[in-house]
């Protein structure tokens, strides 16, 4: 089992990589750790942060997410998903208004709650450093 670790602010999570429901993405994802870049929070889709990471990929035919289709399944706080066509990494860490159509790789196991705190400050003031890396 591959894990990674979270940072954000003060806190660190560690997640989780979700090899069985997404192993294109984790593979591209680990094999290009560690990762390091400010913080930003989405406005419209609800508790999520996300962060641009240095790799790019097609995923075209696209990945099954972790839900087994491209269903338009909502994410669920903990869920981190890789955004293939702006090269981001997000994290799913409250209330999510918006509908899953990129896979997600890997699940929070540890400290979701230290994740949401510094999520609500990052929705306040954009530009924390985030930092993954593996475990």
């Amino acid at each position: 089992m591959r894990e990674i670790v979270i940072e954000i602010g003060s806190e660190k999570a560690t997640a989780r990589l979700l090899d069985d429901k997404s192993p294109i993405t984790c593979n591209k994802i680990w094999d290009a750790l560690p990762f390091e870049g400010p913080a930003n929070h989405a406005k419209q889709a609800g508790g999520e942060v996300f962060s641009m990471v240095p790799i790019y990929f097609d995923l075209y035919p696209r990945e099954k997410c972790m839900y087994g289709e491209w269903d338009g399944k909502k994410f669920e706080p903990g869920d981190i998903m890789f955004w293939p066509l702006r090269s981001c990494v997000c994290i799913m860490y409250g209330a999510l208004l918006q509908e899953g159509h990129y896979p997600t790789f890997a699940k929070i196991t540890e400290n979701l709650e230290g994740i949401q705190k510094e999520g609500l400050k990052v929705w306040k003031k954009q530009g924390k450093i985030m930092k993954i890396y593996k475990k």
